[in-house]
């Protein structure tokens, strides 16, 4: 009998779900290839120096940098077949660096011997289908020797992420401002900006952590320039909020309203990112905002004109693993025939539901799109045999408190640096965030600074959760699961053994739960 051919474009977080998913079926079925252009694993999560074109004169893919922290606690991304008491021997905190939740991936991977299908330094130049066949063709170069392959293979998922192509806008006097400007995908380390005043165009996830990095590493001053509203934030005097920028002219900038301020030395464009799928042929290629429901995909995955392509992980995230898990279950599962894919009627009528159900999220509702996100994780696993998740939980903790009041209007200050200057009398945190959202930053999953530091450090808010790359999740509440406060990370279910166990990591999420809601309400009081 010959074997189904599926192609994998990707060995990052979604692509090893999918991989994992893969390694349960029976391998005398399946002929499985992972393309990785880079020479290591991980996607988003491998920190390099490098920025631009790399070694090989490849597009850099790597949004990651120094001092990234999950900003969002591990319960909520936790893989339910490799827990982090089992994969650290131990309790660990709930925020984890950047370094812990790479190895947390890999080591997931290890365990699973999924290298075994990855293909490193193998750049996908193109990807084609032949509708008389119903063959994908896939032309390949080695990034080490140039040489080109063909392959075929029956399905094809594209697994590459959407967190690697800049969105790069120009304003009036770019050109001939003196200093450095980059996009937040070339940061590395606030320890660049040292003394150096500092202009932050975005107002989301990345520009409020690169912000106070900045700050936290010595930078004499940032002003963040935002397009439809400030974050509202009780910042540190160092910060400052203003409209969006209209022009430079030398190192002064000139901002909506008339708004003045001079002396810049850098500007970060914290702009977001573009899907950008360019070694697709026009008909297979996705074309997407980062949205929740991304046009054309049945399931958010199923590619609607071709069924036999899937695309993984191509959503806004509020969730990410346990998502790229669901979807990776999901697209094995139709390829080996044990759910029925709908024919193109009943396909429309399922993505006209989806797409009804987005458009009554609104757009700064991050509790309602992490609500319409467990929805759609819940569905993508009817039937499956992926282990259950609990989703009750798991929301409970992406719960956020309401935003703090703006802060009243004040001069921008050209003092030495204070990181952490925020007075005292500033409300504690009253609930408890989630992860999005790495979106590191995803990225995404941006939480430099480390929410453990910041919580410890300083008080400030954040906004509602979302993951990056990895996910992009509030702050406030860290202290309600940071390890060695009672009942944070790490605190076992009754009965739990020692290698964890889905059934009591469901137990320790319930109690996080509870133990989140019972300090929010003390916190209130």
């Amino acid at each position: 009998m010959q074997k189904t051919r599926v192609a994998i474009i990707g060995a990052g977080p979604s692509g090893l779900s999918a991989l994992r998913a893969f390694n349960d079926a029976k391998q005398e079925e399946l002929d499985i290839v992972c393309f990785e252009k880079s020479n290591d694993w991980g996607g988003q999560w491998n920190l390099t120096w490098q920025t631009g074109v790399d070694s090989t004169g490849e597009p850099v893919h790597s949004s990651m940098y120094h001092h990234l922290w999950s900003n969002g606690p591990k319960e909520c991304l936790e893989y339910p077949d490799y827990t982090f008491d089992e994969h650290a021997g131990k309790p660990t905190p709930s925020y984890a660096r950047r370094e812990v939740l790479r190895d947390y991936i890999l080591a997931r991977a290890t365990k699973y011997n999924l290298k075994r299908f990855v293909h490193f330094n193998t750049i996908v130049r193109d990807v084609s289908f032949d509708p008389a066949t119903s063959i994908f063709t896939i032309r390949t170069e080695d990034a080490k020797t140039s040489e080109v392959s063909v392959t075929q293979h029956d399905y094809v998922l594209v697994a590459t992420g959407h967190f690697s192509m800049p969105h790069i806008p120009t304003f009036d006097g770019f050109e001939s401002f003196p200093g450095r400007i980059l996009h937040a995908h070339d940061f590395r380390d606030a320890r660049q900006f040292t003394g150096q005043r500092v202009l932050v165009i975005g107002s989301s996830y990345s520009a409020e952590d690169i912000a106070l990095q900045l700050v936290k590493f010595g930078a004499a001053g940032v002003v963040i320039s935002y397009r439809t509203a400030p974050m509202g934030y009780r910042w540190p005097s160092t910060i400052e909020e203003v409209p969006m920028l209209t022009a430079m002219r030398g190192r002064d900038a000139t901002f909506q309203g008339g708004l003045h301020r001079p002396g810049f030395d850098a500007v970060i464009l914290c702009t977001g990112y573009r899907h950008h799928l360019p070694f697709m042929a026009k008909e297979l290629r996705l074309v997407t905002d980062n949205r929740l429901n991304p046009p054309g995909l049945y399931k958010g995955v199923v590619f609607h004109a071709n069924p036999r392509l899937m695309y993984l992980g191509m959503q806004d995230q509020h969730y990410t693993f346990t998502m790229f898990d669901a979807q990776g279950w999901f697209a094995r599962d139709l390829i080996l025939g044990r759910r029925t894919l709908p024919d193109e009627a009943g396909r429309l009528e399922d993505m006209r539901k989806w797409e009804a159900k987005e458009a009554t999220v609104p757009r700064a509702d991050t509790m309602a799109a992490t609500a319409y996100q467990s929805d759609y994780i819940r569905d993508l696993l009817v039937g499956s045999d992926y282990p259950s998740l609990d989703f009750d939980a798991m929301e409970a903790c992406f719960k956020v408190s309401p935003p703090p009041p703006p802060p009243a209007p004040s001069s921008f200050h050209h003092s030495s640096p204070r990181p952490f200057d925020v007075p005292q009398s500033h409300p504690r945190p009253s609930s408890l965030p989630i992860h999005r959202r790495p979106r590191l930053h995803s990225p995404r999953a941006r939480s430099g600074v480390g929410a453990q530091q910041a919580a410890r450090h300083h008080d400030l808010p954040r906004r509602g959760p979302r993951l990056h790359l990895h996910g992009h999740h509030g702050r406030a509440g860290q202290r309600a699961l940071a390890a060695g406060r009672g009942g944070g990370a790490g605190v076992r279910g009754g009965g739990e053994a020692r290698g964890g166990g889905v059934r009591a990591g469901r137990l320790r999420m319930r109690y996080r739960a509870l133990l989140c809601a019972t300090r929010r309400r003390t916190a209130v009081e």
